[in-house]
């Protein structure tokens, strides 16, 4: 765990196996194949921003509102993952555009 708060962290890679010590803290992603994308725009980083932005925004708030406690940022992730069917990113983008509808 390189002596980090587990709470606080979340892993991004595109091979599961790479977090599968910590599942609930793993972001799987495409893999990126330059060859499969003559245009060179991988996006798959980029999809997820919003929604790690969100995450650490929202763990601020909580900590802010209540600094003796700590709030994980993996459980938040999971009801994301949950809703989007593992997709965290395109279940956080589908709720955004609901709220803005």
């Amino acid at each position: 765990t390189l002596n980090r708060d587990m709470n606080k962290c979340l892993i991004i890679d595109c091979d599961a196996k790479c977090f599968s010590l910590q599942p609930k803290h793993g972001i799987e992603i495409p893999k990126y194949v330059s060859e499969d994308d003559p245009d060179k725009k991988d996006r798959a980083l980029l999809r997820l921003i919003p929604l790690l932005q969100f995450l650490a925004r929202s763990q601020a708030a909580a900590a802010k509102a209540s600094p003796n406690s700590s709030t994980c940022l993996a459980d938040e992730l999971d009801g994301y993952r949950q809703a989007g069917d593992g997709d965290p990113a395109a279940a956080f983008e589908k709720r955004v555009a609901e709220l803005r509808a």
